[in-house]
């Protein structure tokens, strides 16, 4: 009795099929279909490991975390010192890559959910074990020089290390008698720090690798503290001061950078030595 009721509508489909008026799709259009899919989740993939890479590797070599050091003083410094652009592209790359999955049904037989998890988690230790390379350092290096990745790249390293209205870090070149006034190199040259209203550390002196908060006034950075660190502890801002004043004895890539014959500092503002 069934078939008797089905045979009506499978003749009109394949009346509609001989009549043009259903069209199937070859086979070969829904693997390409597949692989367009597939390659486009890897490619998110791929991106979404690279900027979490990137992203930890900033945490790790910035200045962004030691201004928590300074506690409450070091809140506005911390925030606009966080590194929007690698962080903001590595959840988008993460959201595109679950899109693709939901849209694309390519696990159709899985959970969403248990997908997306695996997914982040599969970034998350991937990128993870990248950090643990020099892969950051590599990428940084090369986003500075004339290197394939540097139209990509470079902007994104100076972005997230140039814009700091409540903090600075760098290294001590000049320092008046009276310590009111200090020049530091930074990784994009000297900045001169006001110390009339900071809490300095009573030895502090030339060549000693400072991080301050305060607020920047013009060209001067009025300090409100002041803190001695190890210059290994923020790879990024000691490499770019070293990269900058040693601009025209920077080696090949790949080999040490020893800074060799590096220029005297002068203050670009006013003498602070009369």
């Amino acid at each position: 009795m069934n078939n008797k009721q089905e045979a009506p509508f499978e003749e009109k489909i394949m009346e509609k099929i001989k009549a043009s008026g259903v069209k199937i799709r070859s086979k070969y259009i829904f693997l390409a279909e597949k692989i367009s899919w597939r390659g486009l989740l890897a490619l998110c993939t791929v991106l979404a490991i690279i900027f979490f890479s990137l992203t930890v590797f900033y945490f790790k070599g910035s200045d962004n975390l030691h201004y928590l050091k300074f506690g409450r003083r070091g809140i506005p410094a911390f925030f606009e010192s966080l590194p929007f652009i690698f962080s903001g592209l590595l959840i988008l790359f993460v959201i595109i890559a679950n899109l693709v999955i939901k849209k694309s049904k390519i696990f159709y037989e899985k959970p969403f959910y248990k997908i997306s998890l695996f997914l982040l988690s599969a970034i998350i230790v991937l990128g993870a074990l990248l950090t643990m390379t020099n892969f950051g350092l590599i990428m940084e290096r090369r986003a500075h020089e004339k290197a394939p990745e540097d139209f990509l790249f470079r902007p994104m390293f100076e972005r997230n290390s140039k814009f700091r209205e409540h903090g600075i870090a760098g290294k001590v070149s000049e320092l008046d008698s009276g310590k009111k006034l200090l020049q530091i190199e930074t990784p994009f040259g000297f900045e001169t720090i006001n110390l009339t209203k900071a809490n300095t550390p009573a030895d502090l002196k030339i060549a000693d690798f400072i991080m301050a908060v305060g607020n920047k006034k013009e060209n001067i950075f009025w300090a409100e503290e002041i803190k001695i660190f190890d210059p290994e502890e923020m790879p990024m801002i000691h490499n770019g001061i070293k990269r900058h004043f040693c601009e025209k004895n920077t080696p090949p890539f790949g080999q040490p950078n020893n800074c060799p014959n590096r220029p005297e500092s002068t203050s670009p503002i006013f003498p602070l030595n009369q």
